[in-house]
């Protein structure tokens, strides 16, 4: 590459924003059923706020006559869809950024190993507003058995919107914008608020297992306040390799603004905004279970 060939050499269309970051695999054989099958590619994989997802040839245009390796749509009922789902109109949130609509906004996860891709859609159906991870096959964007699973859970907890001391989380105040991580098996997804809404939001992780698609765990930074978004400003969650020390990894996150009322020594009672936290993992996420470690340590600036 130099000055005189540096430019753009193609481009694709979508059918909508593209907030999640693109994805490649090398040396992805297409699947029965696509118009490719067969054939080996190098690919880049894209979700858009339409609630799509496709798979690119990555070298060229051509690679498949100038049309996706395969496009999928989670709002239909291959993809856990019910009749008449749409992604979320941003009008019903007052919204100014992510406009017209928010479908998939958090980067995917692929599995290498596994061939499967790892994505979270955001749908709206008959007036209700539904979190689903997906679990794509790579080959063909067909769903992975098992696949898809929507989010819900809750904890203990008196935060802002809960009720009789159960904190539950509500899919309507909250939007997945961190890049999903899959570390030991577990694919983690992280929640901040949703734009435009009232108070009554929270940081969130889920754990999944990456093979089932069981809830692992749930964790909520403010169970007991409100607020402590989990941004990263769409950048994945991070996290350090399991030894022998912590066998199932520690992440490490920054929360936004809401409430604080942090003190050594930490448990998951209490509210953190505005700090680098530490979870010492157990196994799936920090729960209130026996396999939880809690938070480990923090950072809070004065």
């Amino acid at each position: 590459m130099n000055a005189s060939n540096f430019g753009k050499v193609f481009y694709y269309v979508v059918d909508g924003y593209t907030y999640a970051q693109p994805l490649y695999m090398a040396n992805v054989t297409m699947g029965a059923g696509t118009p490719q099958a067969g054939t080996k590619h190098n690919a880049i994989f894209i979700a858009t706020e339409h609630d799509s997802v496709y798979a690119f040839d990555a070298d060229s245009n051509l690679g498949a006559n100038g049309k996706p390796l395969w496009h999928i749509t989670l709002l239909d009922a291959a993809h856990g869809a019910a009749a008449g789902a749409t992604s979320v109109p941003s009008i019903d949130f007052n919204y100014t950024d992510l406009v017209p609509e928010i479908g998939v906004t958090g980067t995917p996860v692929i599995d290498s190993s596994t061939n499967t891709l790892y994505v979270v859609g955001k749908t709206k159906e008959s007036g209700a507003y539904i979190y689903r991870l997906h679990a794509l096959d790579i080959t063909t964007g067909a769903e992975r058995t098992g696949s898809p699973v929507p989010l819900s859970g809750s904890v203990p907890g008196n935060g802002s919107s809960s009720s009789n001391g159960i904190l539950q989380f509500n899919p309507k105040f909250q939007l997945q914008r961190p890049a999903l991580l899959l570390l030991n098996g577990i694919v983690y997804v992280g929640f901040a608020a949703q734009y435009g809404t009232s108070a009554s939001w929270h940081g969130w992780i889920f754990g999944y297992n990456g093979a089932t698609l069981k809830q692992t765990g749930l964790w909520s930074s403010s169970p007991n306040g409100n607020g402590a978004s989990i941004w990263n400003s769409g950048g994945g969650l991070a996290a350090d390799v399991p030894d022998a020390t912590h066998p199932f990894g520690r992440m490490f996150i920054p929360t936004g603004n809401g409430n604080y009322s942090a003190a050594i020594p930490y448990d998951n009672t209490m509210n953190y905004s505005i700090s680098i936290l530490r979870l010492d993992l157990g196994n799936g996420v920090p729960t209130m279970n026996s396999n939880g470690v809690q938070v480990g340590d923090l950072f809070t600036p004065f």
